[in-house]
């Protein structure tokens, strides 16, 4: 590789790393809405993803603005919440819960379907954060 094109690979990832720095700093999570209370804890949704990633992208974006790929079970109230729902694309969503090494679910908020899909698949993003209550 020229020098050149190492430099512009630099750039390239300084750029990514500014955007995401700038995505955590701006998200307000004190006036985030609550999906869900289960088991003592409050789930509060986070900001959406730019684009649709990958689940181990999806998993470090999450990381990256201070919160966490929500679980399968906070998806689903998400989607059960008509308030909630409004905030979400008509597509599918990722959750954390692996279904096994290779796939994991996802929920998708047009039917309301739970599905297992490989996680080489894009799909839309949102962070959660548990507050213990």
């Amino acid at each position: 590789m020229l020098i050149t094109e190492i430099q512009a690979q630099i750039n390239k990832l300084q750029e990514q790393v500014n955007i995401l720095t700038i995505e955590r700093t701006k998200f307000n999570w004190e006036d985030a809405p609550t999906i869900v209370e289960i088991n003592g804890s409050w789930w509060v949704l986070g900001p959406e993803a730019p684009e649709e990633l990958y689940w181990n992208d999806a998993v470090a974006w999450c990381d990256s603005v201070g919160g966490r790929l929500p679980p399968r079970e906070v998806l689903l109230h998400a989607y059960v919440n008509e308030d909630i729902r409004t905030e979400f694309t008509a597509a599918d969503y990722w959750s954390s819960t692996e279904f096994t090494a290779t796939y994991a679910w996802a929920q998708n908020f047009s039917s309301g379907a739970q599905n297992d899909d490989s996680k080489t698949a894009a799909f839309f993003v949102r962070a959660v954060r548990r507050l213990d209550i």
